[in-house]
């Protein structure tokens, strides 16, 4: 999502990072960060149904060119393919 700035913290055991694009300061994980991102790049071309899609939509707009967001999106990418071939392996 937006630019974490390298300021991470540990809220009830749950690493978050802040959130500098999204308004009010907004603590999410990187993973939630990720795929904000990934599903910003498919919503893009879609036209909203109603009035709460467009707000969703609009909302992820600003996570769609996030560097941030695309470096999560890489990196829990090669997570999940580690994990299939690990489960393809048992």
């Amino acid at each position: 999502m937006g630019s974490a700035n390298g300021v991470t913290e540990i809220i009830e055991g749950i690493e978050v990072i802040n959130c500098t694009r999204q308004p009010g300061r907004l603590k999410i994980t990187k993973r939630s960060c990720a795929l904000r991102y990934m599903q910003a790049k498919e919503e893009i071309l879609k036209v909203p149904k109603d009035e709460f899609d467009l707000v969703r939509i609009h909302s992820l707009q600003i996570c769609g060119d996030c560097p941030e967001g695309k470096r999560f999106a890489r990196e829990l990418s090669r997570v999940t393919q580690r994990q299939r071939r690990k489960g393809k392996d048992a």
